[in-house]
């Protein structure tokens, strides 16, 4: 017999054998990063120039050119608070760690590019950087060498304003629209 609780976002399992079988009851935190993403995204690289989204999954067709223009250069990418992503990053965490930042892609209208050197890390993929909201157990961080997953949190997403690549984080950059 076992019963679930979810509590400050992390999934607690209580299992309980009869007395026959053990003597005391035992837990299993799952944590959650556990949880399944809601989205995907898979992008590439466009050589050191540019990030291009190539597939969404998870939400409705009619809903994709909403959250982001497929195949478009370092295209603006829309998100929703609450949601758990997974972001495919096709172009290796080795050449082309993913990161997400503080800054958007260009300083005004006049797509004048930002300072980058000013970008506040906030998380990503780059083996040696700890962004500053990896530790954050709401957002669930997790990276691999194929991609990360994340929940935006509204803390997260009060701060969230672009994305980069962590080895070219002058040319491939993109906004984040929530």
């Amino acid at each position: 017999m076992f019963a679930a609780f979810t509590l400050l976002g992390l999934a607690l399992v209580i299992a309980y054998a009869p007395p026959s079988q053990s003597s005391t009851p035992s837990t299993t935190l799952l944590s959650s990063t556990d949880r399944a993403p809601d989205v995907t995204l898979t992008l590439n690289n466009r050589g050191n120039s540019a990030w291009r989204v190539t597939v969404v999954d998870g939400i409705k067709d009619r809903d994709i050119e909403d959250t982001v223009a497929l195949n478009e250069t370092n295209a603006e990418i829309t998100l929703v608070v609450g949601t758990r992503y997974r972001i495919i990053n096709k172009g290796g965490q080795g050449f082309h760690p993913f990161e997400f930042t503080d800054q958007n892609a260009v300083e005004n209208d006049d797509e004048e590019l930002v300072d980058f050197e000013e970008d506040v890390v906030l998380l990503s993929q780059k083996p040696g950087v700890q962004g500053s909201f990896e530790a954050d157990p709401a957002v669930a961080w997790v990276e691999d060498a194929r991609g990360v997953t994340f929940t935006l949190t509204p803390e997260l997403a009060l701060s969230l304003k672009g994305y980069r690549c962590g080895n070219h984080t002058e040319n491939m950059r993109g906004d984040i629209e929530l």
